[in-house]
């Protein structure tokens, strides 16, 4: 991955520890410090998980909006793409390059 993709410059970025015991690993209220944010502030699995599910929500948002028939009938470039693959699909490289 490239310095400027997002996901190569997130990884470098943020350094996530786990400081749970294996109970504590069970119960899911593990406590996990950033070295990005405050030092100070700590945040639970279950919230990491949230965080999650609202990340995988908007993902899901703009993809079915990249390969809805109205985006699909103005964007030639990811028509072309999707041309180039017998089974119509787009790389997630290419996908991820889009600005939005």
């Amino acid at each position: 991955m490239s310095a400027t993709d997002p996901v190569s410059a997130h990884s470098k970025a943020e350094k996530t520890t786990v400081n749970a015991t294996p109970e504590e690993s069970v119960d899911n209220e593990a406590v996990v410090s950033s070295s990005t944010h405050d030092a100070n502030k700590t945040t639970t699995t279950a919230e990491l998980d949230e965080q999650n599910n609202v990340l995988l929500k908007a993902l899901q948002a703009q993809l079915e909006y990249y390969f809805s028939p109205t985006n699909l009938n103005r964007d030639a470039f990811l028509r072309r793409v999707m041309s180039f693959n017998h089974q119509n699909a787009a790389p997630v490289g290419i996908l991820g390059s889009f600005g939005n």
